[in-house]
């Protein structure tokens, strides 16, 4: 059974992956029991639409990890390729001799140009960002993709060895004999993570599934442990890294094949 009180779902969840997790009975919370906060208004920040290192997770797989930032279409010069506005040293794209200020045409074949008749449109601008994602999303590390770059008006096609990202490498280490909820979070951070880490996928047999969590919740305290991001750190990746290894530490001090409670936003 759960307890619906102030818009938090408190479940009781396992702590390891090798024990099933079933949701228990909770006594009902108090009526003085603080509302998850609002989230404060978004400031005007510096467009980044995906963290250092484009990372993608699915539920039970390991992530696959290029170790750059694109940018999302803004002009014509995006139908030469997706501009790589920042490159991580001793990463992959690094190490094939990508640069910042390059340009993705292709990945694995896949066209990553925005159609000139598309200038200017969101939405179709949008589109390499997307195509590059799905393609990634495909990949395990170790698995080679075959780049097409522009580098000053000179076009290579380069093999690249694909790495884990520092996250999945962090849930693969709490996975190998350690106590699990089963879980991934969105590494992006954005405003609302004031309101706890966002789920953004399941191990389909993990505790947190079975104990009906769902993908868009959030994650606001694991036995009484606040996961919110403070207001100050809100919208950066560093503010979530930081709330998952208190996460990690927490799961770290919780007693073998005992529950642990989790207080979750679920549906606002």
């Amino acid at each position: 059974m759960t307890t619906l009180s102030n818009c938090c779902t408190t479940l009781a969840l396992a702590g390891l992956l090798s024990h099933a997790a079933s949701a228990q009975a909770t006594p009902p919370a108090s009526p003085s029991a603080p509302r998850a906060p609002q989230a404060p208004q978004a400031p005007d920040l510096p467009e980044r639409p995906f963290p250092r290192g484009i990372t993608f997770s699915f539920a039970g797989n390991a992530r696959s990890y290029l170790g750059i930032t694109p940018r999302t279409g803004r002009g014509a010069a995006d139908t030469l390729g997706l501009l790589i506005t920042d490159v991580e040293d001793s990463l992959p794209a690094a190490r094939a001799g990508i640069v910042a200020g390059a340009r993705l045409v292709s990945i694995d074949g896949i066209d990553l140009r925005v159609d000139a008749a598309d200038v200017g449109d969101p939405t179709a601008e949008a589109l390499p960002n997307s195509r590059l994602r799905r393609v990634l999303a495909r990949k395990a590390p170790g698995d080679t993709v075959t780049l097409v770059v522009l580098t000053d008006r000179r076009k290579e096609t380069k093999r690249v060895v694909l790495a884990e990202s520092p996250m999945a490498r962090s849930f693969r280490m709490m996975s190998e004999g350690r106590r699990v909820l089963g879980v991934g979070f969105s590494q992006r951070g954005s405003m609302r993570d004031t309101a706890g880490l966002l789920i953004t996928s399941l191990t389909s047999d993990g505790a947190a599934a079975k104990a009906g969590l769902n993908e868009g919740d959030r994650l606001i305290s694991i036995d009484g442990v606040d996961l919110r991001v403070p207001a100050e750190d809100a919208g950066t990746p560093d503010g979530v890294e930081a709330r998952i290894s208190r996460l990690r530490r927490a799961l770290d001090a919780a007693r073998d094949s005992q529950p642990v409670r989790l207080e979750v936003l679920a549906d606002g």
